[in-house]
């Protein structure tokens, strides 16, 4: 890769000398010029190549490409082992990449460092959590609220991962912690209305949602939830316009599309309500068998 080289000896000319496996490093990552210089730029005046490749790592992450983010931060971490930031990166480019064993052993190391970090506690729980490993997230989420106890992203994880335990006492508890330091928090909402919905408190459920979809009227997990609730309840007109209106926005929601062919089914509008299906079976097979189921032959 003669011309990337070239490139790159020119932006890390400030490189430190006592640095000299930087170019190779830097090459072996295969981030593109614009991005090297970008990220030099970013850290001016420091001339070190750990600093320098933590900045390619995060500018890599926030473009998306998180298999080059994993590599910059792997390789700042040989150059910087006592980086708190740098294990935090390479926890969190792994967990982007679904290698929740590497996100967890990074993040941990981070937490060796300096153990009082809310974020990467945080970050350990949806670890655990991607994983199915409830107690373990559980104790996560609790540990960062055990630091700072008004962290809304760890208490709101935290009651979802109750829910998704089977212990919606705690999950509610939780939630309305959530809600009376955020009281327009819709995340917070929709997830009560979920827990309200599992347990057939259908009203409960529907005013969280109004209330969610009041103050974000585009969240579409929770207009969608509506429409289901308003089915439920023979409100057709209110659930259509709930579905077509997530539809106008994301033509490919599956059970948006799914919601309206009821919809449209319930009311017996037959002709719209194939069209949905027929729009779901070269889309989404699964939501497609149970709308054929409705609609009969």
């Amino acid at each position: 890769m003669p011309l990337l080289l070239g490139a790159l000896m020119l932006l890390c000319a400030r490189c430190s000398p006592a640095d000299s496996n930087c170019l190779e490093t830097l090459s072996g990552i295969g981030s593109s010029p614009a991005i090297v210089a970008a990220s030099r730029a970013a850290v001016f005046p420091d001339t070190s190549c750990a600093v320098l490749l933590y900045s390619i790592g995060t500018a890599e992450y926030a473009q998306a490409s998180f298999t080059a983010s994993r590599k910059a931060f792997e390789a700042a971490a040989a150059f910087w082992p006592d980086s708190v930031k740098v294990w935090n990166g390479l926890g969190l480019a792994n967990y982007r990449i679904h290698d929740y064993a590497a996100a967890e052993r990074a993040f941990k190391r981070s937490l060796r460092l300096a153990p009082r970090q809310i974020d990467v506690y945080s970050n350990l729980g949806l670890v655990f959590l991607a994983q199915a490993r409830y107690v373990d997230a559980t104790a996560a989420f609790i540990a960062a609220l055990g630091i700072s106890p008004g962290y809304t992203e760890a208490r709101f994880n935290l009651a979802y991962t109750y829910d998704l335990q089977g212990r919606p006492d705690l999950a509610e508890g939780e939630y309305y912690r959530v809600l009376r330091d955020h009281p327009d928090h819709p995340t917070a909402r929709y997830g009560l209305a979920v827990l309200f919905r599992k347990a057939e408190r259908f009203g409960e459920a529907l005013a969280q949602l109004d209330s969610a979809l009041a103050t974000h009227p585009d969240y579409a997990d929770a207009r969608v939830e509506r429409g289901f609730l308003l089915l439920r309840r023979n409100e057709y007109s209110r659930a259509t316009a709930d579905f077509r209106r997530v539809l106008d926005s994301t033509p490919g929601n599956a059970q948006a599309r799914y919601g309206l062919g009821l919809a449209y089914a319930f009311q017996r509008q037959w002709v719209a309500a194939h069209a949905q299906y027929e729009s779901l079976a070269v889309a989404d097979t699964t939501y497609a068998r149970r709308l054929r189921r409705v609609l009969g032959n």
